[in-house]
């Protein structure tokens, strides 16, 4: 169960995180992402995360900004990596870079260049975190982005891919 939390919240975070960096997310959807991180949190038992939640929801909600929760989404992660362990942490990272591909293939702004290397990074993190059939959808994208498509383009094999690992526990 923790392993499916794990990788939820980090798609939380890497979607909240791909959003501040570089837009794409409207405030109220990420405001209602970091109640969903708060609750994913609670969940696994991990500690230390409501002051940098509410500081960015704060900032969020007084500046109408995305990237005004930069600091804090980033914080979230880095506290989160260093309470995680074993499969727990693998799936975390997966979820993390779930999150910005899937973020930046909706808004079509993460660059090819990190976009490939992120469905690679993916790929280990998947390892790590004993998933199993993931690789033909990464193969998928990869060709996909290799043959100078857009990254919007790849939007599909990451929702299946975020969906069969889900589907996995």
């Amino acid at each position: 169960m923790s392993r499916v939390v794990n990788l939820n919240l980090g798609i939380y975070l890497g979607w909240l995180q791909q959003g501040a960096a570089f837009g794409g997310l409207p405030i109220p959807e990420m405001t209602a992402d970091l109640e969903r991180v708060r609750g994913s949190a609670a969940a696994v038992g991990y500690t230390g995360y409501d002051a940098l939640i509410d500081t960015a929801r704060g900032k969020l909600t007084s500046s109408q900004l995305p990237s005004s929760a930069f600091d804090q989404i980033s914080d979230l992660i880095r506290l989160f990596q260093a309470q995680a362990r074993g499969i727990d942490a693998g799936a975390l990272s997966l979820g993390i870079v779930l999150g910005w591909l899937q973020q930046g293939a909706r808004a079509n702004n993460r660059l090819i260049s990190l976009a490939t290397a992120d469905l690679e990074s993916a790929r280990n993190h998947a390892a790590n975190s004993q998933y199993n059939s993931y690789n033909d959808y990464i193969d998928q994208a990869l060709a996909k982005l290799l043959s100078g498509q857009p990254i919007k383009s790849i939007s599909v094999e990451i929702e299946i891919l975020i969906r069969l690992l889900q589907g996995q526990g």
